[in-house]
């Protein structure tokens, strides 16, 4: 993705969602290095999960 990075397409995503009706799209962070560091942001972002 060019011009945005997953944290940034997955916050978008959840906000639209706020305004559909149905349940919570499944999303789990895939990263090469899934250490604590990566963890976070990527539950801050919306991520369900981020195996660490």
């Amino acid at each position: 993705m060019p011009q945005k990075d997953g944290y940034a397409l997955m916050l978008k995503i959840r906000q639209l969602q706020g305004r559909s009706p149905g349940g919570q799209i499944p999303a789990i962070a895939l990263a090469a290095y899934a250490g604590q560091v990566n963890q976070q942001p990527a539950l801050a972002a919306g991520f369900l999960s981020s195996p660490t």
